[in-house]
Order: C-alpha cells, then structure tokens, then sequence
C-alpha cells in the first residue's frame, strides 16, 4: 500500500485506446480528476476497429467532437451479404436515422484515437502517463492503491476507482482474479488493411460479406483510400503461410488488382466470443475488451467498450459529487451485461452462418437466410441496444435512447440539460419536473417516441437513455421523487 502523499485521482484509467481515451474524455468534461496509464508510448499506428453506428457517434457529440470525427469517416450507405453463388442473400440500407446522424460509419483507428487523445489535452483536471504500466491494484474501504513502472520509474497513486479499459490481455483483470466465459467461437481470419493506389470496382459506400464456402470474406469500405478485408483460414491452413505477401496478393486478386494496392498490414486473428464473469469489484470496473470480445461480424466491438464508459462515467460522476451513493454501480453490469451477451450472441450466430464450408449445408443456409429476409428478419437488423434492466425505474417500459431531431437548427442532445431532466410534450406538465430542470419539445419524433410509453413525458438518465416515462402531473412528480430516494439510498 503506498503511502499517503501518493497522488490522489478521482479515477484511474488503464488504457488509452479509443475507449480509454473516450473514458477520459467524458469524466474530462464532467470536471473529475483523472489520471490515464498506457503502456505503449505512442498511438498504435495501424487500423483494428473499423466500425460505429449512430449512438456511438452520440457519444463523441456529448463530448464535443463528432462533427470533427465524423468528417474523418466514411458513411457506409448499405451492408450486403452474398451467398455461396455470390447471390445477394440480405441487404440493408443506411440512412440518418433518429439518432440523429448516419446509421453507419467506417473510420480508420489511429486518427480516432488521436482526435480522441487532443480532446482530452482540452482538460486541466486529466493527466496521462504513457509508456507505464500498471503492476498492483490494491483496494481498501476507501480508495485504490495502483502501483506503476516504466522504464526510467516507477510510483504509486490512490485513486477512488479505476476503470480497466486495457484490452483484451487487460492487467487489471488479471490482477483482480476475474476469470473469462467462454461462449463458444473461435475462429482464425486474416484481417488485411490496405490503401488504393489504382483504378478499381469495389464499391465506395457499401460493406459486403461474402458467404462462399470456399473461403467466407469481408470486404469494407473505409474513409478516403483505405480497404480491409478479412479472409477466413480453411482448416489446415498454416497462419504463417497465409500471411505471406505472395498468399496476400492471390487473395486480392479476386476483389482487385494486386498492383492498385499498397498494404497496410496483413495479421491473422482469433475471432473470440469471451465475457467477464465480474465487470465490478468493488472500486474496480472492467469495459471494453477487458470486459468482454465479439466476433466482429457485426461491428459491435468497439461500440460496445464506448457504451461502458459511457455507463460508467455519468454514474462515477454523481458519486464523487456526492449526488449518488456507492451503490449506483451496483446497476452497472445488470444494465450492460445483457446488452453485451444479446448482441455477442447475435454475432456469434452470424459468423457460424457465415463460417460454414460443407457446399451442401451453405445453400442450405442460403435458402434458409432467404426465407428469413423475405420475412424482413435480415441477417444485418438493427442493434436493439434498449436499457431494460439496471438503473431505471421498476416496471418501466422498454424503451430505446429518446431520438435527437433538429430543434430549431441544433440537434437536441445539445439542447438539453447536463445530468438528469424531463423532457416533455405537454407545457403543463413543465412545472411538475421541479427541482430537476425541464425540456419542453414538441418535435413530432419525440412525441411518438412518448406515445409509444403511454407518456407526455420522460425522466432522462445523463445518457438520455429513459429513466422512466410519466403521463401526467401527479405520476411526474411521483416519479421524480423515486428517483432522488434511490440516488440517495
């Protein structure tokens, strides 16, 4: 245990990729001390991520820095997916949606991260150590000891928590005992990243998987010049032979011309489907990949570690200014956790669609698939990202993020309260949200969105997912006080 004159943080960071640094950001803006450790010294210079959706880039709105990340991206129009013919087996188009903005982005990771990393400079109250890592995480009834090295020394801080935003091998993970569950898929890929350099026919906004049983590919547009694919290996293959440039330039040449690209990397990967038993000990909290990994058949990975910090930073700033008790984190896992395993599994079933190599049972899938999108249950459907359990009011109905329209030129986000606030379409029913401050919007998506509850009115979390919903005065009122007695308790 260090001594006392340890620098002290609110919290603590390990990791600085984009969900570390996404974390920094919003307790940067929420005026909480924080301190962020990374044991690489510079931004990890090739792509791995390659994909967000709206809420995501929600998310950087709320902290300043979506119109900025969103002209570094590509907006991905339609995502197809092809059978063992190269018969188009389900399409869907994007569109803006009411989040607000594009349904679909493709951005490439190193610029993130940086944009990432020059928002955080915009806050006194974040310090950040690079090339240091974490040795020791100790936790008493008050606070959190973390020990650190780097290579010129080493030190100590306490901290009133830390999150482990630190990947897939995450230390901290490792030093809180917490084990893995295996959920069942593992699958080798080879993930190539590679520049245009010629003419070329691959489309410019629409992201294909290709279901052929010969070999199952990924082809995805990314912003300006920038292509990946992703080739998976046939039982047998050896991954040092396939990774090989001559093996490289035979795989592309069925998408493009070897010539007309200059590669970026070429890396075989285990596609693993792997949840944290414990997200939470105590003062310590897991997000991101240290928390959890999904097959990227459905571009949730890295949405997913956004979505935890985002959970966790509006939670860790109501306790430390004293608006919360320590028992509100106590939500944080029944609250994501079930939106994590829904989607992991959704994932899952994609890629053993996908994954499938006997010709027989791959147009047994075809048809199957098919059928199902004839019904309108594509393969590629929305990400029902709802909070149905965790911090909300008992009995509340499912409801999804209240949608963002334009409100008299600015998006509604922007417009609304810091914290948590009504939001309403009813004028009289604006008093009745006393003390918390009051939104009145009378956009017609927001008063469907209301219909849908029952409701003239909703409680919202700072994340602007629903609290709870309320359809007169004397229920808004009600429900209001619920809300101060739970944070309190």
């Amino acid at each position: 245990m260090p001594d006392l004159e340890a620098p002290y943080y609110d919290v603590v960071v390990v990791g600085y990729g984009p969900v570390g640094a996404t974390a920094a950001n919003l307790l940067g803006a929420a005026g909480v001390r924080t301190l962020v450790v990374d044991r690489a010294t510079t931004i990890f210079d090739v792509p791995r991520a390659i994909h967000f959706d709206a809420s995501i880039l929600r998310v950087f709105q709320s902290i300043g820095l979506a119109d900025k990340i969103s002209a570094q991206c590509r907006v991905i129009d339609q995502m197809a997916t092809y059978g063992a013919q190269g018969q188009l087996l389900s399409s869907s188009s994007s569109g803006s949606g009411a989040d607000g903005w594009a349904d679909h982005y493709s951005f490439y990771q190193p610029e993130l991260e940086q944009t990432l990393r020059t928002g955080v400079e915009r806050y006194a109250n974040v310090d950040v150590l690079l090339g240091t890592t974490v040795t020791a995480v100790v936790e008493d009834t008050a606070d959190v000891a973390i020990r650190w090295e780097s290579s010129v020394a080493e030190g100590a801080v306490r901290a009133a928590f830390v999150i482990g935003a630190d990947g897939a091998a995450s230390t901290v993970r490792k030093l809180a005992g917490i084990q893995l569950d295996d959920l069942d898929f593992d699958e080798p890929w080879l993930v190539v990243d590679a520049l245009l350099d010629g003419p070329h026919d691959l489309p410019e906004a629409t992201s294909q998987m290709f279901c052929d049983p010969r070999r199952p590919t990924t082809v995805v547009p990314g912003p300006g010049r920038h292509r990946r694919w992703e080739f998976m290996l046939l039982p047998g293959e050896d991954p040092a032979e396939i990774a090989t440039p001559e093996s490289i330039e035979s795989l592309l040449s069925a998408y493009v011309d070897p010539v007309a690209v200059k590669l970026l990397r070429a890396s075989v990967y285990r596609f693993h489907a792997l949840l944290a038993q414990q997200w939470r000990q105590g003062r310590v909290m897991l997000a991101g990949d240290a928390a959890h990994q999904t097959p990227p058949f459905l571009g949730q990975g890295m949405c997913h570690g956004i979505r935890d910090v985002q959970a966790l930073a509006w939670r860790l700033r109501a306790i430390l200014h004293g608006e919360a008790g320590l028992s509100l984190l106590d939500s944080y896992q029944p609250e994501r956790e079930p939106q994590v395993r829904e989607v992991i599994g959704r994932a899952v079933t994609k890629g053993r669609e996908i994954c499938v190599l006997d010709p027989d049972l791959a147009a047994a899938r075809d048809r199957a698939v098919l059928e199902r999108s004839a019904w309108g249950q594509s393969l590629d459907s929305t990400m029902m990202l709802a909070v149905t359990s965790g911090f909300i009011d008992p009995g509340r109905l499912a409801a999804g993020v209240v949608p963002q329209p334009l409100v008299k030129g600015s998006r509604l986000d922007d417009l609304l309260p810091k914290g948590f606030s009504v939001i309403t379409d009813a004028p009289d029913l604006v008093a009745s949200a006393e003390p918390l401050p009051a939104t009145l919007v009378t956009a017609p998506t927001v008063s469907t969105w209301l219909d849908a509850a029952g409701a003239r009115a909703a409680l919202l979390r700072p994340d602007h997912h629903p609290y709870g919903f309320a359809a007169t005065a004397t229920e808004l009122e009600q429900l209001v006080n619920r809300l101060r007695s739970r944070l309190c308790s």
